[in-house]
């Protein structure tokens, strides 16, 4: 399965931006987006109380997560390496458009 997550902080952001950088990036590598989940949270917030740790709980062996960029995980370097620690552990693929 490959999910592609967006997150912004507040009502007033666009998640449009990231949407479209998110499939030039699919189309280029060839990946068709199975889920795309949508969020305005803090990054701030804990994973666990958001889609991302629902989605990330859900995901398998094999799965990719597509984000814009690694901060769109969340606003702490900790809580960033923790995530992709768990992905890693998973065998869940992250893939990032910006720092490819």
């Amino acid at each position: 399965m490959i999910i592609a997550y967006l997150r912004v902080s507040t009502g007033k952001q666009n998640l449009g931006n990231q949407m479209e950088e998110i499939k030039k990036f699919a189309i280029e590598k060839g990946f068709v987006i199975d889920r795309w989940i949508k969020e305005t949270v803090s990054g701030k917030t804990d994973r666990k109380e958001r889609k991302l740790g629902r989605a990330l709980s859900r995901m398998k062996k094999g799965d990719t997560m597509i984000v814009t960029e690694v901060s769109r995980l969340s606003r702490s370097l900790t809580d960033i390496m923790t995530i992709m620690g768990m992905c890693l552990k998973k065998g869940i693929n992250i893939y990032t458009t910006k720092e490819r």
